[in-house]
């Protein structure tokens, strides 16, 4: 052997193995999820005219979590570092970890470290989730009033949606005692509150006519975000719709929109 010029005596070599009986580094998953949705719709008349409406309430919940065997490197270190005692027996080189429950681990050979040396340097990860979801929103839409080409529509609504999460690892692995990295702990949330407005507008249409104008509507929406990262900020369109004959449609539309990050 090549001779350890760090402890005269002793010599050098190189041990090469699977470790498949030390550990399997099988991951483990599971979760749960549950939705509940209230919804109340009806409609009633009024000034002539009908209205519809809705109210709702809606949340989900997803959580689980995701467990992995691994090796505490430091108590691997200290397990495969043995030397013989007074009396001939093999123990851990340093004295502070035999103290703390250290044991030889054997590595000569697959199934040779005993039970003892595997509870020592396995530990266990375990890293938990949650996922929440809360929404609620009203709407209303029906018919204003009427044009000689049709009824005028609109459509209102409000939406209040807040998102949370957490992910949340066990000590070991929020320590990085094992062979990756040290993982910390997440959580956030973020919510948004919306109103909206659309109108549509018949100027020609139905029995209403006149030269190339066998319908044309006009048409608008805007809506108003409040965003608790992105802050506020607000959506419009605007456009026509017009038929000057009956086998030509022309759009037209103009629109603002953004996009939270």
């Amino acid at each position: 052997l090549t001779a350890d010029t760090a402890n005269p005596g002793n010599g050098i070599f190189f041990l090469s193995r699977a470790s498949t009986d030390i550990g399997t580094n099988k991951t483990e998953g599971e979760g749960e999820s549950l939705r509940v949705v209230v919804n109340l719709e009806g409609d009633f008349d009024f000034l002539g005219h009908n209205y519809a409406w809705n109210v709702a309430a809606n949340q989900g919940r997803s959580e689980g979590s995701f467990r992995s065997p691994n090796i505490d490197q430091t108590k691997f270190l200290f397990a495969i570092d043995a030397v013989r005692d007074t009396l001939g027996n093999i123990v851990c080189r340093d004295v502070t970890a035999r103290a703390a429950g250290c044991v030889p681990l054997n590595l000569f050979g697959k199934g040779a470290p005993s039970k003892a040396a595997l509870n020592y340097v396995q530990v266990q990860f375990q890293s938990d989730f949650e996922l929440v979801q809360t929404v609620y929103e009203a709407n209303l839409n029906g018919d204003l009033f009427d044009l000689p080409a049709g009824a005028v529509a609109a459509a209102i609504g409000w939406e209040a949606r807040k998102e949370e999460s957490s992910f949340t690892p066990n000590d070991p692995q929020r320590l990085g005692v094992g062979r990756s990295a040290a993982i910390s702990a997440l959580s956030g949330e973020y919510d948004t509150k919306e109103y909206y407005g659309e109108l549509v507008v018949p100027i020609f249409g139905g029995d209403f006519t006149g030269p190339l104008a066998k319908s044309l509507e006009l048409e608008g929406s805007y809506r108003k975000i409040d965003h608790s990262q992105a802050g506020e900020d607000k959506a419009w369109s605007y456009g026509l719709r017009w038929k000057p004959v009956d086998s030509l449609l022309i759009r037209g539309s103009k629109s603002r929109s953004f996009r939270a990050p």
